[in-house]
């Protein structure tokens, strides 16, 4: 199967030679996890052209709207610092930073610089890697992750 379900192919060739792995689904009985037991990260490069937003969908952005204000609304999010770990183009996090007046980090190595004008990610820092202990001293009053497992 393709590696990627998330990057468009400027050709049908470079779509065909695109890199494949093997899926072998897992579940585990204990919590109910259906994964990939053949997954191999080495595989992965979350590069600028992997596409995985959503927010161009009226739908999607109806449920991210309506998650952003509950949050912000359940847990008083009003000037704090949030981080989002796999934050992708950075969409939600800016949401959540405008609703309450909030601070910003996000982690995704996929990040496009300069896709949001200044005033959209005012206050919100992005930083084009993923999250690890070498970001382990960057404070949040919350996190969240939405879309990364491991």
């Amino acid at each position: 199967m393709p590696v990627y379900c998330n990057v468009l192919y400027p050709a049908r060739e470079a779509a065909v030679a695109a890199p494949k792995g093997d899926i072998s689904l897992m579940f585990c009985q204990g919590c109910g996890h259906l994964y990939n037991g053949s997954f191999d990260a080495q595989k992965i490069d979350y590069s600028l052209e992997y596409e995985n937003s959503l927010h161009y969908s009226g739908r999607f952005q109806e449920y991210a709207d309506s998650l952003a204000q509950d949050l912000v609304e359940r847990y008083n999010l009003h000037d704090k610092t949030i981080v989002e770990i796999a934050c992708g183009k950075g969409d939600f996090l800016a949401q959540l930073c405008q609703l309450g007046g909030n601070r910003g980090v996000g982690f995704d190595p996929s990040y496009e610089p300069g896709r949001h004008s200044d005033a959209a990610l005012h206050d919100v820092t992005i930083v084009q890697d993923y999250y690890s202990d070498e970001y382990a001293d960057v404070e949040a009053d919350l996190i969240c992750c939405r879309h990364a497992l491991k």
